[in-house]
């Protein structure tokens, strides 16, 4: 491993602090009468996602987990700079829609495209060609609903607001739109909570609890991995965190 690729690592990680740092202060209770968040709903959810494209994008790898070649980087690096300029628009246009009409255009339809097409790519890249293709066909659905027979036909309007609103600029719907603002301020602090829970040891004492509980019962072991499976998922709402914290040691007693 050379400086570079070491200077990156590091780079990655310490973003990666900031965004776990950022998260959390947004959800932050009230010590006293400090509280930092929650912060302006347009501001962080533009800044978030902004915040974790540079850190996918300087850490993404190629296949195996080989350093990226030089075409990847290059795609990874143009889809970076157009998702940052997206979020910067999307945080713009969000505040002139709260405070006066407006109209979308060619301008935010094309960046609501961009952004898509660089989400698309990233997806492609760290979960596969299936997730991808499922977002593609979504947007070709999107710009054909109109066209479609019967009840899968969607009510036509104009093509810009179309593209622009339910693709990138809405708060309801679009990329950071509800569902994506559940997970930074619903979802992201349990998988932290649970990622913290699985570093200090707290799924083996909760695994040393379950079996004590359920040792004179007949299939021990299965009974066993449900309470410290739940008793996990009850300081952690995440499956992975859950299954890497109980699962690797409930399982293959199961099996056993």
């Amino acid at each position: 491993m050379n400086a570079a690729t070491r200077w990156q690592e590091r780079l990655v990680n310490g973003l990666a602090i900031v965004v776990t740092l950022y998260g959390l202060a947004n959800v932050m209770p009230a010590i006293g009468d400090f509280r930092l968040g929650p912060f302006p709903m347009e501001f962080f959810r533009a800044t978030f996602f902004a915040l974790c494209v540079l850190v996918v994008g300087l850490g993404l790898k190629g296949p195996g987990g080989a350093p990226a070649s030089a075409w990847l980087r290059g795609v990874s690096a143009l889809a970076v700079v157009v998702l940052l300029v997206a979020a910067q628009s999307y945080y713009v246009v969000s505040i002139e829609i709260d405070s006066a009409m407006f109209l979308f255009g060619p301008r935010e339809s094309a960046m609501a495209l961009a952004a898509s097409a660089a989400v698309l790519f990233f997806c492609w890249r760290i979960w596969g060609g299936a997730v991808a293709g499922l977002g593609v066909l979504g947007v070709l659905y999107l710009l054909t609903g109109p066209y479609w027979p019967g009840p899968l036909k969607t009510i036509a309007g104009d093509l810009h607001e179309l593209l622009a609103q339910n693709l990138w600029y809405s708060l309801d719907t679009g990329i950071l739109g509800s569902t994506f603002a559940i997970v930074i301020t619903t979802v992201f602090p349990f998988i932290i909570l649970g990622a913290v829970l699985e570093g200090v040891g707290a799924g083996e004492s909760m695994i040393r609890i379950a079996f004590a509980m359920m040792k004179r019962t007949a299939g021990g072991p299965a009974h066993a991995a449900v309470l410290a499976s739940g008793l996990f998922g009850t300081v952690s709402g995440s499956a992975v965190a859950n299954v890497v914290g109980t699962g690797v040691v409930t399982i293959p007693m199961i099996k056993r």
